[in-house]
């Protein structure tokens, strides 16, 4: 009897070990996973404030320019009809 049970209890040691290996592996993918998500977020903050530099630059151009400053259309969105 006591060595049946012996032998369940090292079964279940070594699935306890598998499990937290398991684990650990999830826990370091995780990880990666977030340090990616971050860096992109850092790429989009720096991308939307290249934007807005280049829309600033281009309208103070478009203000510059006598011909351009006559005819300045500012797009709101699709034009068709509804």
């Amino acid at each position: 009897m006591i060595g049946i049970l012996m032998i369940l209890v090292i079964g279940c040691v070594g699935l306890i070990r598998k499990l937290q290996d398991q684990i650990i592996l999830i826990d370091k993918e995780q990880h990666i996973q977030n340090k990616d998500i971050i860096e992109l977020l850092k790429h989009k903050g720096e991308s939307i404030s290249t934007l807005i530099q280049h829309a600033e630059v281009l309208e103070y151009l478009v203000d510059r320019d006598p011909l351009l400053s006559k005819t300045k259309i500012i797009y709101r969105g699709p034009i068709g009809e509804a």
